[in-house]
């Protein structure tokens, strides 16, 4: 019997998935044997989070739609969750924290036009062709490679780390005619590599949806809180952000056959993928930006890559109309925190220019401002709208955030502190 918190090592000759999380009570995963077809895996109780893992399995195929997941390589076998998420058929896009008439905010509600108007503003001209201008990615360290925002394939800031067994891509871009242009990124970056996985910050598309331009043999990996955030939104039966962004011009041609594909492998908590030489920590932050954040650190590099939780423009406080759950105040700095603790000497934001760790230390102080303001009006027994003026006339200007952002902020705060 396997239960609780653990870790396993597949192979010494492929890449790694070292899951860190913990089975709900009641979850038990049972040793089926060492047979030839599933060597020392473990079947999970269904509905339950378990992972298996197998040592020297021969070459297999994927199966997309049962619990096994063979790994298209020889020498190592991962099963996904017992429930795999659906193949599903989506488009959408949500951009909060972008520039909206040179302001960098998103309000928790606004019009229909408004949104539209931002996220056509964020996206800028659509990419290029994967037969134009080539993708030039800079290198940040030995092992981590970015592809910037607005170069072709990337509507987003794209990490690639790259191990000796292995290659890492951080966000996929927008549909597949994007993903297929960072896979060939990814392939140049990394020839022969035996496993090719491809994780995002968050579900929004730009981030996600790129996943459906990768080859089929790439590793999809997906963590709870974002497979919720895909189901929960409607983005299935196209509401949320899908229903926006079909009315946003120029995006047809790249959402053209977009998918969020099925998951490979899911993980909640904490996770880490050996690629061989390099390993790097998956990491749920939410709900924060959306309930599915996930940073990235790249251990031993100092690379950290933080979604939308935080980036040069204020926090993108998002309504649920755009996540499965609303933003957390609490745990956002907390999130915050915890980024901090790394010491990054190098940040890598979804979106905007790339810093290093007084970014995160910017979001952190205000969140941290507001949070003991907050607290110390509500404990004069004044009421939200009181305090968020307050807070607004007193802390925006100083963080250099917009009035909408520190008055959303303080709301936060003011729901979730006694």
């Amino acid at each position: 019997m396997i239960s609780g918190r653990f870790s396993s090592r597949i192979s010494e000759n492929s890449s790694t998935f070292l899951p860190m999380t913990t089975d709900s009570p009641g979850c038990a995963a049972t040793r089926s044997g060492t047979s030839n077809d599933m060597p020392h895996a473990t079947r999970s109780t269904p509905g339950c989070r378990t992972w298996a893992v197998g040592i020297g399995v021969p070459f297999g195929s994927k199966h997309r739609g049962g619990q096994w997941r063979w790994l298209p390589t020889a020498g190592a076998l991962i099963a996904s969750v017992a429930r795999p998420a659906p193949r599903t058929h989506v488009m959408g896009l949500c951009l909060p924290g972008c520039r909206l008439g040179g302001m960098s905010y998103m309000k928790p509600a606004f019009s229909r036009t408004a949104v539209a108007l931002a996220l056509a503003g964020c996206l800028g001209p659509p990419a290029l062709a994967q037969d134009s201008v080539p993708t030039e990615p800079v290198a940040l360290s030995e092992h981590v490679t970015v592809v910037l925002e607005g170069q072709p394939g990337a509507q987003s800031n794209v990490g690639i780390v790259v191990g000796s067994k292995g290659v890492l891509v951080i966000d996929s871009g927008l549909g597949p005619r994007n993903g297929a242009i960072l896979a060939d990124v990814a392939r140049r970056l990394a020839p022969g590599r035996s496993s090719l996985y491809v994780a995002a910050t968050h579900f929004h598309p730009e981030h996600m949806m790129g996943e459906s331009g990768f080859p089929e043999s790439a590793i999809i990996v997906r963590s709870v809180g974002q497979q919720l955030d895909i189901d929960a939104t409607g983005a299935a039966e196209g509401r949320g952000v899908v229903e926006l962004f079909r009315q946003l011009p120029g995006r047809a041609a790249d959402m053209e056959g977009a998918v969020y594909r099925t998951a490979d492998l899911l993980f909640e908590g904490d996770a880490l993928i050996d690629l061989g030489g390099v390993r790097v920590r998956l990491m749920e932050l939410g709900p924060t930006h959306t309930r599915g954040d996930v940073g990235f650190s790249v251990e031993g590099e100092g690379v950290v890559f933080t979604g939308d939780v935080a980036m040069e423009s204020p926090i993108g406080i998002n309504s649920a109309r755009f996540t499965s759950a609303p933003s957390s105040a609490g745990v956002w700095l907390a999130s915050l925190e915890r980024l901090m603790a790394l010491k990054p000497r190098h940040v890598v934001p979804s979106h905007g220019p790339l810093g290093d760790a007084s970014m995160i230390e910017n979001h952190r102080a205000f969140l941290a401002a507001v949070r003991e303001r907050v607290g110390a009006l509500k404990r004069q027994r004044q009421t939200a709208d009181q305090v968020a003026a307050t807070v607004t006339a007193e802390l925006a200007a100083q963080h250099e955030v917009p009035d909408e952002t520190a008055a959303d902020a303080a709301r936060l705060f003011y729901r979730e502190l006694p």
